[in-house]
C-alpha cells in the first residue's frame, strides 16, 4: 500500500502485498533459525494460489473447500463494498458510546473470511471425517513446523497448536477492524467450539475457554450455569457461540437484556456425526445476533 495512503483505501490485493514486501530491504532472520506471525506472508499464499491455479483465492476455496464442506454461508470479503445479507456491523465503544468499526478493505488471505459459527464447525468436523483430502492430508495439517536446530513449534499449517487445562487444543484467533473471533477444537474430547464477536473489547480466547470449561469440568450433580460462566464485560454488542460435542445431554439457552430469558435441556440421544448435538450459548443485547462476521486469522 503506498506510503500516506489510508488503509480503508480500496487497493488490488496482489499489488498491496507485492509493495509490502519488496519494500523490506533485509530478512528478520535467516529462514528457519526464528519463527515469527506474518499477515504478509497470508497475503502472499492468496497470490500463489491464483498464479498456480489461475483462479483467484475466493474462486478457489468455494470451489475445492467450502462447496465440498457444505460451507454455503462462507465467502472472502474480496470487495469490501459488496451487500452480504446478514452480515453484522461490528462495533468500537469510543467517547463513552458505540461507533461502527468496519474493515474497508479488499485485502485478504491474512484475513476477511466471512462466515458462520455454524459453518466453522463444519471445518472443524473435517478433523474427525475428511471431506476434502484424507486422513493423511489433516495429520499434515497438524505437523509442527521445525526450525533449523530441530526446536518443535507451537504452530503448524495456520493452527496453533497448545493445551487448555492439560487437554490439547487446536485453535487460532483473528481480529480485524471491530471483529472478533476463535476457533478451536479439543481432539481427545472431540469438542469443538466456536466464538465470532462483532464488538473491538469482546475477548473471544476467554469467552471460548469459558465454554470450554463447562465440557471438560468433572461431571457434578448441579452442573455450572453455563450463562453465568458466559458473562462477559459490559459491551454493548451480539455474541454467539456454538459448541458441539456429544455431552450426556444437550443445553440450549438463550437471554437477551429483557427479563424473558428461557432454558430448555432434553436428553442426548445418538445421532449420527454429521448431526451431533450442539450447544448454543446467545448473549445479545441491543444489536442484532451475529449470522455472518469476517473472520481473521
Amino acid at each position: 500500500m503506498p506510503a500516506g495512503s489510508r488503509s480503508h483505501t480500496k487497493y488490488r490485493r496482489e499489488r498491496a502485498g507485492r509493495y509490502i514486501a519488496s519494500h523490506q530491504k533485509t530478512l528478520n532472520y535467516k529462514p528457519g533459525d526464528e519463527w515469527s506471525y506474518t499477515n504478509t506472508g497470508y497475503n502472499l499464499l492468496a497470490i500463489l494460489v491464483q498464479r498456480v491455479s489461475g483462479k483467484s483465492l475466493a474462486e478457489f476455496t468455494h470451489d475445492n473447500i467450502f462447496s465440498p464442506l457444505g460451507m454455503q454461508a462462507t465467502s472472502w470479503r474480496d470487495d469490501f463494498q459488496r451487500i452480504v445479507p446478514n452480515r453484522a456491523i461490528a462495533y468500537e465503544q469510543a467517547n463513552g458510546s458505540e461507533h461502527q468499526l468496519m474493515p474497508f478493505e479488499n485485502a485478504y488471505g491474512n484475513g476477511g473470511l466471512l462466515t458462520t459459527v455454524d459453518d466453522l464447525l463444519r471445518w472443524n468436523d473435517r478433523f474427525s471425517a475428511p471431506k476434502i483430502g484424507d486422513s493423511s492430508f489433516v495429520k499434515s495439517e497438524l505437523e509442527p513446523g521445525r526450525l533449523n536446530d530441530g526446536r518443535a513449534l507451537f504452530y503448524a499449517a495456520g493452527l496453533f497448536l497448545t493445551e487448555h487445562d492439560g487437554a490439547r487444543e487446536i485453535s487460532h484467533s483473528g481480529a480485524t477492524a471491530g471483529y472478533r473471533a476463535w476457533l478451536g477444537f479439543y481432539p481427545d474430547r472431540q469438542l469443538s467450539v466456536a466464538v465470532l464477536c462483532n464488538s473491538a473489547e469482546a475477548h473471544p480466547v476467554t469467552l471460548a475457554h469459558k465454554v470450554v470449561d463447562v465440557y471438560l469440568l468433572p461431571r457434578a450433580i448441579n452442573p455450572p450455569d453455563p450463562l453465568t460462566l458466559l458473562s462477559p464485560p459490559a459491551w454493548k454488542a451480539s455474541t454467539r457461540i456454538v459448541a458441539t460435542t456429544a455431552p450426556s445431554r444437550s443445553i440450549e439457552k438463550t437471554a437477551s437484556s429483557s427479563p424473558t430469558a428461557s432454558f430448555r435441556s432434553f436428553p442426548f440421544q445418538p445421532q449420527p456425526s454429521s448431526s451431533r448435538p450442539r450447544a448454543i450459548y446467545s448473549k445479545s443485547q441491543r444489536m442484532q445476533p451475529v449470522n455472518r462476521l469476517p473472520c481473521a486469522s
